[in-house]
Protein backbone atom coordinates (compact mmCIF):
# COMPACT_ATOMS: atom_id res chain seq x y z
CA UNK A 1 0.00 0.00 0.00
CA UNK A 2 2.75 2.47 1.10
CA UNK A 3 4.57 1.86 -2.37
CA UNK A 4 1.24 2.02 -4.21
CA UNK A 5 0.60 5.40 -2.73
CA UNK A 6 4.07 6.63 -3.52
CA UNK A 7 3.86 5.59 -7.00
CA UNK A 8 0.58 7.70 -7.33
CA UNK A 9 2.06 10.79 -5.50
CA UNK A 10 5.55 10.87 -7.61
CA UNK A 11 3.41 10.41 -11.12
CA UNK A 12 1.77 13.46 -12.63
CA UNK A 13 -2.09 13.41 -11.91
CA UNK A 14 -4.41 12.84 -14.85
CA UNK A 15 -8.10 12.09 -13.19
CA UNK A 16 -8.60 10.06 -16.56
CA UNK A 17 -6.54 7.23 -15.57
CA UNK A 18 -7.41 7.19 -12.20
CA UNK A 19 -9.76 4.00 -12.99
CA UNK A 20 -9.20 1.51 -15.74
CA UNK A 21 -11.06 -1.42 -17.04
CA UNK A 22 -9.22 -4.42 -15.94
CA UNK A 23 -9.31 -3.36 -12.06
CA UNK A 24 -7.50 -6.72 -10.68
CA UNK A 25 -4.68 -7.30 -13.73
CA UNK A 26 -1.92 -6.70 -12.33
CA UNK A 27 0.00 -6.82 -15.66
CA UNK A 28 1.96 -3.08 -15.19
CA UNK A 29 1.22 -1.80 -18.15
CA UNK A 30 0.44 1.50 -18.58
CA UNK A 31 -2.88 1.59 -19.02
CA UNK A 32 -3.36 0.38 -14.95
CA UNK A 33 -3.94 3.73 -13.03
CA UNK A 34 -2.64 4.51 -9.65
CA UNK A 35 -5.56 3.00 -8.06
CA UNK A 36 -5.51 0.20 -9.77
CA UNK A 37 -2.35 -0.23 -8.44
CA UNK A 38 -4.06 0.08 -4.73
CA UNK A 39 -6.28 -2.75 -5.53
CA UNK A 40 -3.94 -4.99 -7.06
CA UNK A 41 -2.02 -5.00 -3.68
CA UNK A 42 -5.41 -6.38 -1.97
CA UNK A 43 -6.95 -8.69 -5.30
CA UNK A 44 -5.72 -12.00 -5.96
CA UNK A 45 -4.95 -12.65 -9.67
CA UNK A 46 -8.09 -13.37 -11.65
CA UNK A 47 -10.66 -12.05 -9.04
CA UNK A 48 -13.54 -10.43 -10.10
CA UNK A 49 -16.44 -11.56 -7.58
CA UNK A 50 -18.49 -9.41 -6.15
CA UNK A 51 -17.47 -11.25 -2.83
CA UNK A 52 -13.27 -10.41 -3.54
CA UNK A 53 -14.17 -7.18 -3.97
CA UNK A 54 -16.20 -6.39 -0.84
CA UNK A 55 -12.88 -7.90 0.61
CA UNK A 56 -10.63 -4.85 -0.14
CA UNK A 57 -10.12 -3.01 3.64
CA UNK A 58 -11.80 0.49 4.46
CA UNK A 59 -8.49 1.51 3.74
CA UNK A 60 -8.61 1.44 -0.01
CA UNK A 61 -11.70 4.62 0.18
CA UNK A 62 -9.44 6.33 2.74
CA UNK A 63 -6.45 6.44 0.16
CA UNK A 64 -9.15 6.92 -2.83
CA UNK A 65 -10.36 10.16 -0.75
CA UNK A 66 -6.81 11.69 0.00
CA UNK A 67 -5.89 11.43 -3.61
CA UNK A 68 -8.79 13.46 -4.62
CA UNK A 69 -8.55 15.60 -2.10
CA UNK A 70 -5.15 16.64 -3.22
CA UNK A 71 -6.02 16.97 -6.37
CA UNK A 72 -8.67 18.73 -5.68
CA UNK A 73 -6.79 21.35 -3.69
CA UNK A 74 -3.71 21.50 -5.77
CA UNK A 75 -4.96 21.27 -9.27
CA UNK A 76 -7.57 24.35 -8.02
CA UNK A 77 -10.85 22.64 -9.27
CA UNK A 78 -14.43 24.19 -8.73
CA UNK A 79 -16.15 22.44 -5.91
CA UNK A 80 -19.29 22.13 -7.85
CA UNK A 81 -17.23 19.69 -10.75
CA UNK A 82 -15.80 18.03 -7.83
CA UNK A 83 -19.36 17.19 -6.17
CA UNK A 84 -20.57 16.36 -9.58
CA UNK A 85 -17.77 13.78 -10.02
CA UNK A 86 -18.35 12.21 -6.09
CA UNK A 87 -22.04 12.00 -7.17
CA UNK A 88 -20.88 10.22 -10.18
CA UNK A 89 -18.74 7.65 -8.08
CA UNK A 90 -21.25 6.86 -5.35
CA UNK A 91 -22.88 4.26 -8.18
CA UNK A 92 -19.42 2.55 -7.91
CA UNK A 93 -20.20 -0.16 -4.87
CA UNK A 94 -16.40 0.00 -3.78
CA UNK A 95 -16.69 3.86 -3.54
CA UNK A 96 -20.05 4.56 -2.46
CA UNK A 97 -19.08 5.69 1.63
CA UNK A 98 -16.65 9.03 -0.04
CA UNK A 99 -17.98 12.52 0.79
CA UNK A 100 -20.81 13.40 -1.42
CA UNK A 101 -19.83 16.58 -1.77
CA UNK A 102 -16.32 19.07 -2.21
CA UNK A 103 -16.90 20.88 1.06
CA UNK A 104 -17.05 17.39 3.02
CA UNK A 105 -13.81 16.07 0.92
CA UNK A 106 -11.46 18.66 1.24
CA UNK A 107 -12.83 19.42 5.21
CA UNK A 108 -11.93 23.76 4.80
CA UNK A 109 -10.90 24.21 8.76
CA UNK A 110 -13.12 26.42 10.07
CA UNK A 111 -11.83 29.22 13.05
CA UNK A 112 -15.01 30.94 14.97
CA UNK A 113 -14.82 33.65 17.20
CA UNK A 114 -16.37 34.03 20.28
CA UNK A 115 -17.48 37.44 20.98
CA UNK A 116 -18.26 38.20 24.71
CA UNK A 117 -20.96 40.63 24.32
CA UNK A 118 -21.67 42.58 27.60
CA UNK A 119 -24.07 45.76 28.71
CA UNK A 120 -26.75 46.54 25.19
CA UNK A 121 -26.51 42.58 24.33
CA UNK A 122 -25.87 43.91 20.64
CA UNK A 123 -23.03 42.39 18.78
CA UNK A 124 -20.49 45.40 18.24
CA UNK A 125 -18.31 45.47 15.56
CA UNK A 126 -17.07 48.94 15.54
CA UNK A 127 -15.94 48.61 19.80
CA UNK A 128 -12.87 46.41 18.18
CA UNK A 129 -11.92 48.47 15.57
CA UNK A 130 -11.64 51.89 17.70
CA UNK A 131 -9.75 50.38 20.50
CA UNK A 132 -6.94 49.32 17.47
CA UNK A 133 -7.25 52.12 16.22
CA UNK A 134 -6.64 54.10 19.09
CA UNK A 135 -3.20 52.14 20.04
CA UNK A 136 -2.23 53.18 16.83
CA UNK A 137 -2.39 56.28 16.44
CA UNK A 138 -1.12 56.99 19.97
CA UNK A 139 2.11 54.65 19.00
CA UNK A 140 2.19 53.91 15.84
CA UNK A 141 2.98 50.76 14.02
CA UNK A 142 6.40 49.36 12.37
CA UNK A 143 6.81 47.73 9.59
CA UNK A 144 9.40 45.65 7.93
CA UNK A 145 11.59 48.24 10.26
CA UNK A 146 9.98 51.30 9.45
CA UNK A 147 8.05 53.28 11.26
CA UNK A 148 5.02 54.93 10.58
CA UNK A 149 2.44 57.46 11.89
CA UNK A 150 -1.02 56.65 11.76
CA UNK A 151 -3.66 59.16 11.51
CA UNK A 152 -7.57 58.15 10.63
CA UNK A 153 -9.36 61.75 9.14
CA UNK A 154 -12.20 60.10 7.51
CA UNK A 155 -14.89 57.17 6.67
CA UNK A 156 -17.01 56.50 3.81
CA UNK A 157 -20.33 54.84 3.72
CA UNK A 158 -24.03 55.50 2.45
CA UNK A 159 -26.76 57.56 4.73
CA UNK A 160 -28.09 54.50 6.61
CA UNK A 161 -24.59 53.49 7.73
CA UNK A 162 -23.47 56.58 8.68
CA UNK A 163 -26.40 56.99 10.80
CA UNK A 164 -26.62 54.12 12.76
CA UNK A 165 -22.60 54.63 12.90
CA UNK A 166 -22.29 58.36 14.35
CA UNK A 167 -26.04 57.89 16.08
CA UNK A 168 -28.22 60.61 14.64
CA UNK A 169 -31.35 60.89 12.65
CA UNK A 170 -32.00 59.07 9.83
CA UNK A 171 -31.50 61.58 6.63
CA UNK A 172 -35.21 61.33 5.77
CA UNK A 173 -35.72 62.83 9.72
CA UNK A 174 -36.72 66.52 10.22
CA UNK A 175 -33.35 67.26 11.82
CA UNK A 176 -31.34 64.42 9.08
CA UNK A 177 -29.22 67.06 7.42
CA UNK A 178 -25.35 66.04 8.43
CA UNK A 179 -24.17 69.06 7.54
CA UNK A 180 -26.27 72.17 9.15
CA UNK A 181 -28.29 72.89 11.65
CA UNK A 182 -31.42 72.75 9.56
CA UNK A 183 -35.15 71.81 10.41
CA UNK A 184 -36.85 70.24 7.36
CA UNK A 185 -40.30 70.33 6.42
CA UNK A 186 -42.51 67.03 5.88
CA UNK A 187 -44.59 66.91 2.36
CA UNK A 188 -47.35 63.99 2.62
CA UNK A 189 -48.03 64.04 -1.14
CA UNK A 190 -44.48 62.74 -1.88
CA UNK A 191 -43.61 61.66 1.63
CA UNK A 192 -40.31 63.33 1.64
CA UNK A 193 -38.51 65.96 4.09
CA UNK A 194 -37.63 69.22 2.33
CA UNK A 195 -34.72 71.53 3.73
CA UNK A 196 -34.95 74.97 2.24
CA UNK A 197 -32.86 76.66 4.39
CA UNK A 198 -29.94 77.65 2.20
CA UNK A 199 -28.27 79.77 5.33
CA UNK A 200 -28.46 77.67 8.37
CA UNK A 201 -25.05 77.16 9.99
CA UNK A 202 -22.99 74.68 9.46
CA UNK A 203 -22.62 71.76 12.40
CA UNK A 204 -19.07 71.98 14.50
CA UNK A 205 -17.26 68.96 15.80
CA UNK A 206 -17.23 70.91 19.17
CA UNK A 207 -20.92 71.07 18.71
CA UNK A 208 -20.96 66.98 18.19
CA UNK A 209 -19.72 66.49 20.81
CA UNK A 210 -21.55 68.36 23.53
CA UNK A 211 -24.70 67.45 21.75
CA UNK A 212 -26.12 71.17 22.13
CA UNK A 213 -26.89 72.67 18.72
CA UNK A 214 -30.01 70.04 18.17
CA UNK A 215 -31.26 67.79 20.27
CA UNK A 216 -33.12 66.50 17.69
CA UNK A 217 -30.64 65.24 15.60
CA UNK A 218 -29.09 63.31 18.34
CA UNK A 219 -29.94 59.88 18.80
CA UNK A 220 -27.29 58.60 21.52
CA UNK A 221 -23.41 58.84 21.95
CA UNK A 222 -21.37 57.75 19.28
CA UNK A 223 -17.77 56.26 20.51
CA UNK A 224 -16.51 57.34 17.46
CA UNK A 225 -15.48 60.98 19.26
CA UNK A 226 -12.51 58.76 21.33
CA UNK A 227 -10.69 58.73 17.76
CA UNK A 228 -9.15 62.24 18.27
CA UNK A 229 -8.09 62.61 15.14
CA UNK A 230 -11.52 62.89 13.41
CA UNK A 231 -13.85 66.08 13.18
CA UNK A 232 -17.74 64.89 13.19
CA UNK A 233 -19.76 64.95 11.14
CA UNK A 234 -17.12 66.59 8.63
CA UNK A 235 -15.38 63.65 8.53
CA UNK A 236 -18.02 60.96 7.30
CA UNK A 237 -18.34 62.21 3.28
CA UNK A 238 -21.44 62.97 1.42
CA UNK A 239 -23.90 59.65 0.15
CA UNK A 240 -22.87 59.87 -3.49
CA UNK A 241 -25.10 56.91 -3.95
CA UNK A 242 -28.45 58.49 -2.49
CA UNK A 243 -27.73 62.03 -3.13
CA UNK A 244 -27.36 61.76 -6.83
CA UNK A 245 -28.28 58.16 -8.85
CA UNK A 246 -30.74 57.66 -6.59
CA UNK A 247 -31.67 61.42 -5.79
CA UNK A 248 -31.48 64.54 -8.14
CA UNK A 249 -30.87 61.80 -11.11
CA UNK A 250 -33.66 59.76 -10.57
CA UNK A 251 -36.17 62.74 -10.09
CA UNK A 252 -35.37 64.38 -13.14
CA UNK A 253 -36.13 61.17 -15.14
CA UNK A 254 -39.49 60.76 -13.43
CA UNK A 255 -40.03 64.43 -13.81
CA UNK A 256 -39.33 64.11 -18.11
CA UNK A 257 -40.90 60.69 -18.13
CA UNK A 258 -43.73 60.16 -15.80
CA UNK A 259 -44.25 63.91 -14.61
CA UNK A 260 -47.22 66.29 -15.61
CA UNK A 261 -48.02 67.68 -18.44
CA UNK A 262 -46.14 71.00 -18.07
CA UNK A 263 -43.30 68.79 -16.57
CA UNK A 264 -42.51 65.50 -18.89
CA UNK A 265 -40.90 65.51 -22.90
CA UNK A 266 -43.93 64.86 -23.99
CA UNK A 267 -45.24 61.61 -25.80
CA UNK A 268 -43.10 61.32 -29.26
CA UNK A 269 -39.86 61.91 -27.10
CA UNK A 270 -40.67 58.95 -24.84
CA UNK A 271 -41.41 56.85 -27.68
CA UNK A 272 -37.79 57.45 -29.03
CA UNK A 273 -36.43 57.46 -25.67
CA UNK A 274 -37.85 54.20 -25.18
CA UNK A 275 -36.33 52.93 -28.81
CA UNK A 276 -33.24 54.02 -28.03
CA UNK A 277 -32.74 52.14 -24.51
CA UNK A 278 -33.65 49.84 -25.42
CA UNK A 279 -31.20 49.66 -28.14
CA UNK A 280 -28.12 50.64 -25.96
CA UNK A 281 -28.55 48.00 -23.55
CA UNK A 282 -26.79 45.55 -25.62
CA UNK A 283 -23.86 47.28 -25.65
CA UNK A 284 -23.26 48.67 -22.10
CA UNK A 285 -19.42 48.26 -20.75
CA UNK A 286 -19.11 44.59 -18.93
CA UNK A 287 -17.43 46.91 -15.90
CA UNK A 288 -21.40 48.08 -14.84
CA UNK A 289 -22.84 45.14 -12.83
CA UNK A 290 -26.13 45.44 -13.81
CA UNK A 291 -26.92 46.78 -17.83
CA UNK A 292 -29.56 49.05 -18.07
CA UNK A 293 -33.65 48.86 -18.79
CA UNK A 294 -35.51 50.78 -20.48
CA UNK A 295 -36.65 54.27 -19.26
CA UNK A 296 -40.40 52.30 -19.44
CA UNK A 297 -38.69 50.92 -15.97
CA UNK A 298 -37.33 53.62 -14.57
CA UNK A 299 -39.28 52.99 -11.39
CA UNK A 300 -36.90 50.17 -10.52
CA UNK A 301 -33.63 51.64 -11.66
CA UNK A 302 -31.04 51.00 -9.45
CA UNK A 303 -27.92 53.24 -9.37
CA UNK A 304 -25.66 51.91 -12.10
CA UNK A 305 -28.59 52.42 -14.36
Amino acid sequence: MEQADQQYFDDEFDPRCLFSDDVCDPSGSDSVGPLDRILNAHCDDGAESDSDLESVPGQFVLTVQDILCNWTVEQKVEHSKVTALLQSLESVPLLSALPSTARSLVKTPRKYHVKDVRGSGKYLHVDDFIDEAKALIKDGIEVNGQFFTVSITGFAGDAPAKALVLEFKHCNGKSGCTRCNVRGEWSEKSSRTYYDNDNAAPRTHEEFLSQSSDDDYHRGTTRLTDISTLSLPKSFSLDYLHLLPLGCFRTLVYLWIFGKKEENIGAAARRALYEKSAQMRPHAPGAFCRKPRTLQEAHYFKDTE
